[in-house]
């Protein structure tokens, strides 16, 4: 069993340092004090930089979403919710344009309500609430607060059409949210036509206004395809000229709209991944990146295990859940099976911490 730490939607494996670190942040110390007892530990620079540690009015403190782990083995650290398939754009790469169209799962306020229920009792660490487009819903808000008043470290990815200052006043007041998470595909006309509708590169720089107006922080996302490859730099560029306060680059998945020429090579993802690397190190906003599991963590030379069924899992707008929101391979339904138990006693939950990716069969490209 090895201790851990979950912050800004990753799992971390912390040591003996570390902890002493954090257990002497706890009291909210001087930071000539910090450094005076931790100058020069690697593990004092990595909470600085992730900024697990953040200095406030001359003293360290820890982000309030930090949360501490006894074990890291299968914790429900994020359950992804798909909070409705409705959508007024239609984004080149976007899986939820076929589930909308294939599954036609709706739901009701009151089935919205009894899943977010179900999701609190199996009391994951985050949620994210996905879609489509989950603004559209007039239950957003409720079902937001409701998670975050729960406790429950929440996040959205919204195009920006829909925000407006009444929707911004109320996520002020929500504490255990995220960073808003504003989805990006290009500048001006070139992100227009990757959405076929016009206008909503514009709805997208007005959304975010609204958000630096309140005061609410936020975040670019940019998924790297054959469309966005060569404009990496770019796009870090414009998240740092508007004032946002990071960006992140997650890889394409194989589904839905996405086609096969969408793809990119394994070597150009490895020099996206040194450039965003060295991109993070020297910008004065955060630059992260998600491989998304396989095959990218393959190309990348990343030993890391895909994160579904081991940490996550999803949840459709019929109540159906499984490991992966992608390779989804049902594994019961909220209305019919407890979640809670699912996840710690299901086969095939059991057959994926064996070894088995859902995610290697999906896209093994």
């Amino acid at each position: 069993m090895h201790k851990g730490m979950f912050f800004d939607g990753n799992l971390y494996r912390i040591n003996e340092q570390v902890v002493k670190i954090t257990d002497f942040c706890q009291d909210l110390p001087l930071v000539k004090c910090v450094l005076e007892k931790f100058s020069g530990t690697k593990e004092l620079e990595q909470l600085l930089s992730t900024g697990v540690i953040v200095a406030d009015d001359g003293r360290y403190k820890i982000a309030k979403s930090v949360k501490f782990l006894d074990s890291l083995e299968n914790v429900l650290t994020a359950i992804t919710f798909y909070f409705g398939f409705q959508c007024n754009l239609n984004c080149g790469h976007c899986h939820s344009r076929i589930a909308a169209r294939d599954a036609m799962e709706n739901m009701s306020h009151e089935q919205a309500k009894f899943i977010t229920e179900e999701i609190i009792k199996a009391r994951p660490l985050s949620v994210r609430l996905g879609g489509g487009e989950p603004l559209m819903r007039d239950d957003f808000l409720p079902t937001v607060t409701r998670l975050t008043e729960a406790g429950i470290t929440t996040s959205f990815t919204t195009n920006g059409w829909y925000m407006d200052k009444e929707i911004a006043t109320s996520l002020k007041r929500l504490s255990n949210l995220e960073p808003v998470r504003l989805s990006i595909h290009g500048f001006g006309d070139e992100h227009d036509g990757f959405t076929k509708v016009n206008g909503s590169f514009e709805r997208l720089l007005v959304a975010q206004q609204i958000l630096k107006e309140f005061g609410l922080e936020h975040k670019f996302v940019v998924v790297i395809s054959s469309q966005t490859k060569d404009r990496v730099g770019a796009f870090i560029d414009f998240a740092e000229n508007a004032g946002a306060g990071g960006i992140l680059f997650r890889a394409l998945k194989l589904s839905g709209n996405a086609t096969l020429d969408q793809f990119i090579s394994p070597e150009k993802w490895r020099s996206i991944y040194r450039l965003i690397s060295d991109e993070s190190e020297k910008r004065n906003i955060k630059v992260d990146f998600s491989p998304s599991g396989p095959p990218v963590t393959g190309y990348l030379g990343l030993n890391e295990k895909c994160l579904c069924g081991r940490n996550t899992l999803t949840i459709r707008p019929s109540g159906d859940f499984s490991a992966c929101g992608i390779a989804f391979d049902k594994v019961g339904n909220v209305f019919e099976d407890e979640l809670s138990q699912c996840w710690e006693k299901h086969p095939k939950f059991d057959q994926i911490r064996g070894g088995f990716c859902p995610c290697e069969t999906k896209n093994g490209i």
